[in-house]
């Protein structure tokens, strides 16, 4: 009579073995849902806060942009009128603002708090959009590399405008206030100038000729930035669409 008993024990065992195993799988699966629920959730608010603040970005850097595109066109103005040898009519008020900013090259900074916490939390490095990724990293890696190279940038221009020195007289105006956010309103200084004294110097001319160019390649590496950013933003929504 005990081998009936001890057979069923066994069975009941058994039995007991296979529930509790297969409440800790579930277990363990729901809270494997949890976390995939939880880190999609974080993933989502990481990439709304990322959208915004470029799409903030961008509209600030239309601003950005068009600041630089004035300053290049009015320091280009300077260089072909001096190699001309004259102003061209109408002109003049271009040639003015070349030598008050020839040595404005502004930098504007990129927002990066949110792709830090990204790659701090390894967010990032989860996410399972390539394209994404990419166009983040090239982003961001093109900014710094403007940031790193501001100052050598800026050598150029700066050393040009201690040039002016002898030959610009400049003086303040009440005007409204020449900024990123007014980029169209009239400068707040004017220059006095002798053409003749400033086309007469090689090392103005050559200085505005080179200083024409570091504007143009300041113009084109923020342009760069914008685009990338706007790749960014397009790849940043495209994957919220996903979600």
């Amino acid at each position: 009579m005990q081998i009936p008993r001890l057979q069923l024990n066994w069975k009941w065992l058994a039995a007991e073995v296979f529930v509790v195993f297969f409440g800790l799988l579930a277990a363990l699966q729901v809270d494997e849902w949890r976390e995939n629920r939880e880190r999609t959730e974080a993933e989502t608010r990481y990439l709304i806060r990322l959208e915004n603040e470029l799409s903030e970005f961008l509209t600030e850097q239309q601003k950005f942009l068009a600041l630089l595109n004035r300053n290049h066109a009015a320091v280009k103005r300077v260089s072909d009128s001096l190699i001309a040898g004259k102003i061209p009519a109408g002109k003049e008020a271009e040639f003015e603002t070349g030598l008050i900013y020839v040595a404005m090259l502004p930098s504007m900074n990129l927002p990066r708090t949110t792709y830090d916490e990204l790659i701090a939390s390894s967010t990032l490095a989860r996410l399972n959009s390539e394209p994404l990724k990419q166009a983040l990293s090239k982003l961001y890696a093109t900014h710094e590399y403007s940031e790193k190279n501001f100052s050598w940038w800026r050598i150029g221009v700066i050393s040009l405008e201690r040039d002016l020195a002898p030959f610009v007289a400049y003086r303040s105006i009440n005007r409204e206030g020449d900024d990123f956010g007014v980029i169209h309103a009239e400068p707040t200084r004017a220059a006095s100038y002798s053409f003749e004294r400033l086309s007469s110097s090689a090392l103005i001319k050559n200085g505005f000729y080179w200083a024409s160019d570091t504007h143009s390649d300041w113009v084109g590496q923020f342009r760069k930035v914008s685009d990338l950013a706007t790749e960014a933003l397009a790849a940043v929504r495209a994957e919220l669409r996903e979600r």
